[in-house]
């Protein structure tokens, strides 16, 4: 149990534990699939990963891709998401 600022006693925050290295998921939603498509493989360069079309929206402004990957550490794992959500072209990465 942890103490908050009040002097409260509450439960420990808990992590999921991940094991490295492991296969991760990233679904990356933008407005248009081929420009989706050529920014993840920008992003991930040489870096072996499968891309699969998950949905679009039914007016066809969004569609999202569910990319999967082998990450070696919490470090590549978060480096890969904010390349990701930085990249003009993505609009979110869940």
């Amino acid at each position: 149990m942890e103490t908050n600022q009040n002097g409260e006693q509450q439960p420990d925050e808990q992590r999921p534990e991940i094991l490295y290295p492991c296969r991760w998921e990233y679904k990356v939603i933008g407005t248009h699939r081929e420009h989706l498509e050529a920014a993840i493989a920008a992003i991930m360069q040489d870096q072996e990963y499968s891309l699969d079309f998950s949905h679009a929206s039914s007016t066809g402004k969004y569609c999202s891709f569910l990319l999967t990957t082998t990450v070696e550490d919490e470090e590549q794992r978060n480096a890969i998401f904010a390349a990701l959500e930085k990249h003009s072209d993505i609009r979110m990465v869940l």
